[in-house]
């Protein structure tokens, strides 16, 4: 193993201890705020200083648990936030909740010819994925 994946995984593990999972359930970030994107923002930029390299070269999984931290460093439930984006009331056309959307739908993003997203989420996160997947095309 190279040194920078010895690293990204002992990273990963100290963000996933930090963030102590997903199941806790908490409050979704409000769709459309500009406010939450920046404070979103700037929580992504200090989470890719403590990581070594780009968090879009990490495998879907560890991109997860990359933007679970982001939410939950922000006050907010990554899962919460993704289901109710999928239940829509929200407009595609509103650039504010599109990229809300697009950073809750960082781990399926630009995947390598080898990557999938396999065991990355439960079903019910799956099928919230897809919903809001089809909702932005």
């Amino acid at each position: 193993m190279t040194i920078n994946k010895l690293l990204c995984v002992g990273v990963l593990a100290l963000l996933m201890t930090a963030c102590g999972g997903d199941d806790k359930g908490g409050p979704p970030a409000p769709v459309g705020d500009q406010a939450t994107l920046e404070k979103l923002a700037t929580s992504y930029e200090a989470l890719v200083e403590k990581i070594p390299g780009n968090p879009w070269m990490l495998p879907p999984k560890e991109r997860k648990r990359f933007v679970e931290q982001v939410f939950s460093d922000s006050g907010y439930h990554y899962g919460t936030t993704l289901r109710q984006l999928a239940q829509g009331g929200w407009q595609p056309q509103d650039q504010s909740a599109k990229d809300l959307a697009e950073l809750v739908l960082m781990p399926t993003a630009n995947l390598g010819p080898d990557q999938t997203i396999d065991g990355v989420y439960s079903e019910e996160e799956l099928a919230a994925v897809r919903k809001l997947q089809a909702m932005l095309r």
